[in-house]
């Protein structure tokens, strides 16, 4: 049963972010706004961080989830959508290959954990530090 609730949490977690980079094509976010550490000496790569670490937050909201994918494969076993169909194992089981895209999806895993605490430190200290709306604006009714 735990198995099956990790794999249908990964393909949610497929779903959903491919949703939400079809929502921001349709409708991007609003610019940013003006800063407390944009008058910083360093904000250039501040702002070049928090676009790279948005970017790595997709890429590992896809690459995760695509790497449990493989590892129930290289496993044998078949790949359960969400308990209407069944996708058999491409391939024939091999543990040393599995064990080796387990470990590639634990380090995916926790690299994922890392990057959201920082968006997420990195949000609160918008809050709390330089007092300005990045985080309010991320919120449902708020306006932009």
């Amino acid at each position: 049963m735990g198995l099956y609730v990790h794999t249908t949490a990964g393909l949610l977690v497929i779903a959903l972010t491919i949703q939400r980079l079809l929502w921001r094509l349709v409708d991007p976010s609003p610019p940013a706004e003006r800063t407390y550490y944009g008058e910083w000496l360093f904000a250039d790569w501040i702002g070049l961080g928090a676009k790279l670490a948005r970017f790595a937050l997709y890429v590992l909201l896809v690459t995760v989830p695509i790497a449990g994918i493989v590892l129930q494969f290289a496993r044998g076993d078949s790949l359960s959508i969400f308990g209407i169909v069944d996708i058999a194992s491409p391939w024939p089981r091999d543990r040393a290959f599995a064990e080796s895209v387990k470990e590639v999806h634990e380090l995916l895993a926790h690299a994922l954990l890392a990057v959201a605490g920082l968006h997420a430190a990195a949000a609160l200290v918008h809050h709390w530090v330089f007092r300005d709306r990045t985080l309010v604006r991320m919120l449902p009714g708020s306006e932009a």
